[in-house]
């Protein structure tokens, strides 16, 4: 492994603008480097279907061994980044990579993307025995998952379908840490729909929407339910001229929870809430449910999971398990059969200006992949 050709990848990789649904600046640069080394690759582009413009790659570095101790493995991490991250002036600072610009690194997750292209830089040089080594690297994460979400596996050649083992490189704080369980995620969005009238004049001849919402909102725990438990509320929408009783209002919610029962108790609960004041405060009540992605969680008895932190323990990091509160592209692989594992790449105070990446922590978990492909 080459650390100077590492952090030159991730410095560079920070500077391309790449918000979430308009990544295809970066999508080209990966994409070079992929076609410098012989790595071959497919662009998987559904990307329209949530109003963005870039493919999904799955590149493939193919086995130069048939030792059959080594294991074909899948990487991925993906390429658009949370705003603000325009104009970045990034600097290097006692170990750390920082901003000066009031913006976010994209440490998240470029961090990722810049640990696959130096395995594959790593692999290819060194020509260390290997089997078939995968890279997933999806646009629009930070939006949804829609990149991953956009995949149509059936539509893969089956030369190109990755391993059912997956690393996602995309856990934030250090390499000591693994994330293994998730939460799964439902969005709730409610609109109650009243009566208006002049709040001067006539107001109780209207029904405000305003009230009856905050109404149920006062019946709800909201924020930290249990300890593997959470809710939230994001929006919470009515725009009328003061002197107008408010006939709309409509609001926009999430639950999240380790266990899929009781995430869907939560919901029911909730939405039985907004029912019965709705019929309380005479208004309309139409809501609409997703479930966003299911919860993260090992399905191979943990073999993964051990191989991984044994690539750890090889290369001097005792690192260990952890639970996670965020979705993130395993989620939606786990749909689809496959069994992830969540490393820490460094990132630290991510989705803020504040952030900053540990070039350590991205050095060793890179270390630990390649032990983890090579051994």
């Amino acid at each position: 492994m080459n650390k100077e050709r590492l952090l030159d990848t991730f410095l560079d990789l920070v500077k391309i603008y790449s918000p979430s649904r308009n990544e295809i600046n970066v999508m080209k640069y990966v994409v070079e480097r992929l076609e410098k080394l012989g790595v071959k690759y497919i662009l998987h582009d559904h990307s329209s279907e949530y109003g963005g413009n870039t493919p999904v790659i799955i590149a493939k570095l193919e086995k130069n061994s048939d030792d059959e101790s080594l294991k074909p493995i899948s990487l991925s991490a993906h390429i658009d980044v949370v705003e603000p991250s325009k104009d970045l002036d990034v600097y290097v600072e006692d170990g750390l990579v920082k901003t000066r610009t009031a913006t976010t690194l994209g440490g998240d997750d470029k961090g990722g993307v810049a640990i696959i292209l130096e395995t594959f830089e790593s692999l290819v040089e060194s020509n260390l025995p290997h089997s078939d080594v995968f890279a997933v690297i999806t646009p629009s994460e930070e939006v949804g998952l829609l990149g991953a979400k956009s995949i149509k596996w059936e539509e893969i050649p089956q030369d190109f379908m990755p391993s059912k083992d997956m690393l996602v490189l995309d856990n934030g704080g250090g390499c000591d840490t693994v994330a293994v369980e998730g939460p799964c995620m439902y969005k709730i969005n409610v609109h109650y729909e009243g009566l208006s009238s002049h709040a001067g004049i006539e107001p109780e001849k209207g029904r405000s929407a305003i009230v009856a919402m905050s109404n149920a909102i006062s019946k709800m725990k909201i924020g930290r339910i249990n300890d593997h438990t959470t809710s939230n509320i994001g929006s919470i929408v009515s725009e009328f001229p003061t002197n107008v009783v408010p006939k709309d209002c409509k609001i926009r919610m999430e639950v999240r929870c380790l266990n899929e029962d009781e995430a869907k108790e939560n919901v029911d609960n909730y939405v039985n809430i907004f029912e019965e004041t709705a019929k309380d405060f005479e208004v309309k009540c139409d809501i609409n449910i997703e479930y966003d992605y299911p919860p993260l969680k090992q399905i191979d008895g943990n073999i993964l999971l051990n191989r991984v932190l044994d690539a750890y323990k090889k290369v001097g990091v005792k690192s260990r398990p952890i639970k996670i509160g965020g979705g993130c592209d395993g989620n939606i692989y786990l749909k689809n059969g496959f069994n992830s594992v969540i490393l820490g790449v460094g990132m630290y105070k991510i989705h803020t200006i504040e952030e900053y990446l540990v070039i350590a922590d991205m050095e060793k978990t890179l270390e630990a992949v390649l032990e983890f492909i090579t051994k």
